[in-house]
């Protein structure tokens, strides 16, 4: 990896193939685990779609999340302790109908889940900031989950927060910005990289742990516990979420939200570590 770093232009289109990387997805209810390292990207961006089965969702009126090598990527966003040379990106147009979307199919079994991955938000322009942010979610319809990012009232541009859009047992989902579960996940810095774990049960059809981590500033995960964080159907309801996305966007332009480390994966026993990727991926530099 390290000699593949030195010789290759950055500032040019590279592909790379990390050994560390994996992407067992060939079915839709496989584990998807990336680190976009074997996808092809470049400083200003390559479009996703079509790379390992990501697409622009039908029905909607999007951009491309694009592929961007972290060396001098155009958005901006800083190295990743955890990533290597690519993350996926995405930054809305800004004219309140037309966003930035990566989508990949994705129909749980009926078990528990892990939906473990890296982001970072980031944002340019002189004009004041509006949300929404960005997101990462469940698709169907309506959506299972949404962890959505929004501006803290009265420091957009500055700060977000990062909440969870839930449904109650009545399968009301909660209105933004979603469940804080504490102050970690609130005030958020910009250009700053966080891992977030939710385990999500397909089989109650609730979320029953999300933990957050400070990638870039170091320090331990903070781990919550709700007890009525329930997918789409609500209490004995059984969710019909068949895709995740990537998203990026809002009323007005500089919103963008990359994304690195992916590890969506059925579990048969405790979660793992939030720190169990960076330590795998160690293991290869």
């Amino acid at each position: 990896m390290r000699q593949l770093r030195r010789g290759i232009d950055l500032r040019a289109t590279v592909v790379a193939v990390a050994i560390g990387a994996l992407c067992i997805g060939a079915t839709a209810t496989a584990d998807f685990i990336t680190d976009f390292e074997n996808y092809i990207g470049q400083p200003t961006g390559f479009p996703i779609t079509g790379q390992q089965g990501w697409y622009i969702p039908s029905g909607t009126t999007s951009v491309d999340y694009l592929v961007y090598t972290y060396f001098d990527n155009s958005i901006g966003l800083p190295q990743n302790p955890g990533g290597g040379i690519f993350f996926a990106g995405g930054t809305g147009p800004g004219d309140g109908a037309t966003y930035a979307r990566g989508q990949h199919d994705f129909t749980p079994t009926a078990a528990l889940w892990e939906f473990s991955y890296d982001f970072a938000c980031a944002f340019d322009s002189p004009d004041p900031a509006a949300n929404n942010l960005g997101s990462f979610s469940g698709q169907s319809a309506p959506n299972p989950f949404i962890h959505i990012f929004t501006w803290v009232p009265g420091l957009e541009g500055v700060s977000f927060t990062a909440g969870y859009m839930f449904n109650d047992a009545a399968g009301t989902q909660f209105p933004a910005p979603g469940e804080i579960p504490g102050p970690q996940w609130d005030n958020l810095l910009l250009n700053n990289w966080y891992r977030s774990t939710m385990m999500i049960d397909f089989v109650t059809n609730q979320c029953i742990e999300v933990s957050i981590m400070d990638v870039t500033g170091g320090g331990g995960a903070t781990s919550f516990t709700p007890t009525d964080w329930y997918l789409d159907g609500g209490q004995g309801g059984t969710s019909a979420m068949e895709a995740f996305r990537m998203f990026a966007g809002g009323g007005a332009p500089g919103n963008s939200v990359g994304f690195d480390n992916f590890m969506i994966r059925e579990m048969t026993a405790t979660a793992v570590e939030p720190t169990t990727w960076g330590a795998i991926k160690n293991q290869f530099k």
